[in-house]
């Protein structure tokens, strides 16, 4: 058909190139059309936005069984103290309707020393 020719590729980040010449660097034709062209692509993006949102994920995950285990860890020697330690402790985040266990104070509950001594 050609013989031999030269297919040249410019690939960059969001387009092709491409010419077919023959040994001499002369462009080739077939149909009647010059051998070349090129085809764009939409840019690039980059994995940043989400290797930050998948990083934050994993550290928030690896921060929450760290609590957790510092939490079975001490939860023998706080229950003894403070039964509902850990159950104030999950409340404390909602609001008063809606907590589990229905207590006057939220923070501290000792017999010296409320949620109202701390708020002064």
């Amino acid at each position: 058909m050609f013989g031999e020719y030269y297919l040249g590729l410019d690939i960059g980040t969001n387009s092709v190139g491409w010419a077919v010449t023959d040994l001499d660097y002369n462009l080739l034709r077939f149909n009647g059309k010059d051998m070349w062209g090129i085809r764009l692509f939409k840019e690039g993006q980059t994995a940043e936005t989400r290797r930050i949102k998948r990083s934050a994920r994993r550290r928030l995950e690896r921060s929450k069984n760290r609590i957790s285990l510092l939490q079975e860890l001490f939860a023998e020697e706080i229950s003894k103290v403070d039964p509902a330690f850990y159950q104030r402790l999950e409340d404390s985040k909602f609001y008063p309707d809606d907590k589990e266990v229905q207590q006057k104070n939220t923070l501290f509950n000792d017999k010296d020393y409320k949620d109202k001594d701390y708020h002064k």
